[in-house]
């Protein structure tokens, strides 16, 4: 069952709690012992005599799962408790493939880490842990998962030089000459033997 124990006077002095978030602790606290295979869930809210502060704790199975002076972080711990997870992809044992220093490696897993998402796998041939996007269950969709990370990579980085630019042109007169471009806003006025080029006002380019 689910408990939840209103605070008694400390010294004369009753402490202010906000019973509209204790009842939400205790709403939560009921989901969770309802969806889960608890055997209890009880909130005990009580006062530290050593700080005069009020205490909430969460006891799952008589054992002690959190205490805070703030509320806010009890009711935060009851919504992760009571949001349902996925499972985790891979399983103890399972063969899973992931990358080391470049080269496609193997191992089975050894122990899954589940208070948290992503979930952590440790792996029995070198014990470090991987997240769960870092592992594979075959050689091929990793190789492909690769395949797709190099072609968003090459997308990023298009060579400029492959586009190719409508040009046009900036109004300007421009000549060639055997020492580069000369140019000018009058007709006529370009030194003698240049080649009249123009010059595109988007990209720079001469043509």
């Amino acid at each position: 069952m689910c408990n939840s124990f209103r605070l008694s006077p400390l010294n004369g002095e009753l402490k202010i709690i906000d019973y509209e978030k204790l009842k939400l602790a205790h709403d939560l606290a009921e989901k969770l012992l309802y969806a889960s295979d608890y055997d209890s869930v009880s909130l005990i809210v009580g006062v530290v005599k050593e700080y005069k502060e009020v205490e909430y704790s969460l006891v799952i199975n008589c054992e002690r799962k959190t205490s805070s002076f703030n509320i806010d972080y009890l009711i935060a711990k009851l919504q992760e408790l009571t949001t349902s997870k996925a499972e985790p992809k891979y399983k103890l044992w399972q063969e899973v493939y992931f990358l080391s220093e470049g080269e496609i490696d193997e191992s089975k897993v050894y122990e899954i880490d589940d208070s948290h998402t992503p979930y952590f796998y440790q792996l029995e041939l070198c014990g470090a842990w991987w997240r769960e996007d870092q592992l594979y269950s075959s050689k091929e969709e990793l190789i492909d998962a690769q395949i797709e990370y190099w072609k968003s990579m090459k997308d990023q980085f298009v060579d400029k030089n492959e586009i190719v630019c409508e040009h046009e042109s900036d109004g300007r007169f421009h000549g060639k000459t055997p020492i580069g471009h000369s140019s000018s806003s009058i007709p006529g006025s370009l030194p003698a033997g240049c080649k009249h080029v123009n010059k595109c006002k988007k990209c720079g380019e001469f043509y």
